[in-house]
């Protein structure tokens, strides 16, 4: 059931349409579906195991864990944002590589802070995030207030029983507070990942950290279908679950074979355009979703307009496709800059030829 929106929050840029608290609903357990098991035998990561594999399971378990467990969620952020400037200085390097590639792509950029500043708050967002994830597994749980945008998007196609293909965004809060949203909504998603999600890519990591995250989002899907190698597989796992009517949920990212760019605060942002050719094959709509984190700690989700062409071929219909999602993009980034981690997505943008 959805209720009207409580009193003291403003909209997110660019939201005008109804909006919406749906109620919390019991949780789950979604299955994992490993498309790349074979013979008994699942997918391995080269790499066994690696040192920071050890520091992660002392931050993680300990000090963090400490932190989400004992603190309230209203002074998250402040921690947060002390820790990722404490990184940002830990690490000169990295920190200095990251800074002066946010600088080319800021050229020109008005209204934004300053690269430094992205770039502790990129850092800031993953520790806060770890703390949600944390959070949840105390006795009780965890959950926040989240806020609906944009359920008209979806109303028609959910009355139909017909099936939807979510395109979630980059936001620091996405990976669970999507998650949460959709299934509060009544959706049975099935999302697409990689066993490599999470905190780790190694054998040891896969098997030890990352179901700290893979567990508690499993509470809130139908199941996680998993692939490494087999991504064919879990496409078709994924066609049939929305050939019944189900829903399908991919991230944005820059991996794939095919990719389209779009203007950007003076650069490009580029991304992997799979997805734009699944809708169409599947003929579903394609439905972007943002997810923003306000200063009293609850949430903002939004599900933004269908992304539609009319063009006929593939290559014109995903660069537009991507146009327009950026459109709905850049002002959701101006507002909050430092919950956006596609920086790592963007490009320059090409010299006008003369």
């Amino acid at each position: 059931m959805l209720v009207p929106r409580p009193d003291g929050h403003t909209s997110p840029a660019g939201q005008t349409g109804p909006v919406f608290v749906p109620e919390i609903r019991p949780r789950r357990q979604g299955i994992t579906i490993d498309c790349d098991l074979k013979d008994g035998k699942t997918w391995q990561a080269p790499v066994a195991v690696k040192g920071r594999d050890v520091w992660e399971l002392w931050r993680l378990f300990v000090v963090q864990g400490a932190i989400g467990w004992t603190m309230p969620p209203r002074v998250w952020p402040a921690i947060a944002s002390r820790w990722g400037s404490l990184e940002a200085a830990l690490h000169p390097k990295r920190t200095a590589e990251h800074v002066a590639r946010l600088e080319k792509l800021l050229a020109g950029a008005s209204g934004l802070p300053g690269a430094r500043e992205i770039e502790q708050g990129i850092l800031a967002g993953q520790i806060e995030e770890r703390l949600e994830y944390l959070r949840a597994h105390r006795p009780g749980g965890w959950e926040p207030e989240i806020r609906v945008y944009g359920a008209e998007h979806v109303e028609a196609a959910k009355s139909a029983h017909r099936g939807i293909l979510f395109w979630g965004s980059s936001f620091a809060f996405n990976d669970l507070i999507a998650k949460i949203a959709l299934h509060r909504l009544g959706f049975d998603v099935y999302h697409y990942t990689r066993p490599v999600h999470g905190l780790s890519n190694t054998r040891f990591g896969i098997r030890v950290l990352n179901p700290v995250r893979t567990s508690i989002e499993c509470r809130y899907l139908a199941a996680r279908v998993s692939g490494e190698e087999n991504i064919s597989g879990a496409m078709d796992v994924l066609k049939q679950h929305i050939a019944a009517g189900g829903s399908v949920s991919i991230k944005t990212g820059n991996r794939g074979k095919k990719r389209a760019c779009a203007p950007l605060f003076g650069a490009q942002l580029e991304l992997a355009t799979g997805v734009v050719a699944l809708a169409k094959r599947w003929d579903v709509p394609l439905v972007p979703t943002y997810t923003l984190r306000r200063e009293d700690g609850s949430f903002d989700f939004i599900l933004g307009r269908p992304l539609e062409s009319s063009a006929n071929e593939d290559g014109e219909r995903a660069s537009e496709i991507v146009r327009l999602y950026t459109e709905q993009l850049e002002p959701l980034v101006v507002a909050e800059p430092l919950q956006w981690r596609g920086w790592r997505f963007m490009i320059p943008a090409e010299p006008v030829a003369r």
